[in-house]
């Protein structure tokens, strides 16, 4: 975290030979949403803000964010979207359990810049700038799915408004602000019923005067989708078995 903003790191990759029934999805992609798409009549952007709006919700105390096992992975989940957070910095192994039906969110390194965390900020065009230039600053972002390489997005949020509660993880001044994010994300459409292993990582430079300072985070994610509420399409698409890396 730097400047009361904070930044998740993914690298995704999903282990074990599954079957995916999924409906009319892109050859080279088949299991994201693309960023000019409006999965369930929003915005992939306006997706964006409502996981920040989910995230800074939560008390630093319950903040899935400072959970080390996963047991509050459902705290404030609703909707069909599902939010996953990366470890914060460092590793995290974590145990999950999603409604099938669900879509998964998650960033691939991400930033909020609000005028509540820099009063330098003054202007929408001082915040989109923020977050924009601290995010020139991600040199790597990669995300597999069962070893099938998917594409991350560079997606900038419209301006929205945001009220840090007391005990908020970012320790911003209490009250109503406005906030523009900017990140690299990964929109998984609906898994069906099974057991999967996430594992995300990333990596920032930011450069200083003494030199550059990496920024890697490294997330484990048991995930169990149950079908709890809703299925998926009838077609299928298997993922083929494929990796990547970087150091």
């Amino acid at each position: 975290m730097a400047n009361n903003s904070i930044r998740f790191a993914v690298f995704v990759f999903l282990i074990a030979a599954i079957i995916i029934p999924l409906s009319t999805f892109a050859q080279e992609d088949s299991v994201t949403f693309p960023p000019d798409s409006k999965p369930y009549e929003r915005t992939y952007a306006d997706w964006t803000a409502e996981w920040w709006k989910w995230y800074i919700s939560i008390p630093t105390g319950d903040n899935p964010i400072n959970d080390p096992s996963g047991e509050r992975c459902a705290l404030g989940q609703k909707g069909p979207v599902w939010f996953l957070v990366g470890s914060g910095g460092g590793k995290a192994e974590r145990e999950c359990t999603i409604p099938a039906g669900r879509a998964i969110l998650i960033p691939a390194i991400n930033v909020d810049c609000s005028y509540a965390e820099d009063q330098s900020l003054r202007t929408e065009d001082d915040l989109r700038a923020c977050a924009t230039s601290d995010q020139d600053l991600v040199t790597e972002t990669a995300a597999t799915l069962n070893g099938s390489v998917l594409q991350v997005h560079r997606v900038q949020s419209p301006v929205f408004n945001l009220t840090f509660s007391v005990d908020n993880v970012f320790a911003a001044p209490v009250g109503p602000t406005k906030v523009v994010s900017e990140g690299f994300w990964v929109f998984v459409k609906p898994l069906p019923p099974g057991q999967y292993v996430l594992h995300v990582q990333g990596l920032l430079v930011d450069p200083t005067v003494t030199g550059p300072v990496n920024l890697v985070e490294d997330s484990t994610y048991h995930l169990t989708v149950e079908n709890l509420e809703s299925e998926t399409g009838n077609e299928t698409v298997t993922i083929a078995n494929e990796s990547s890396s970087f150091q």
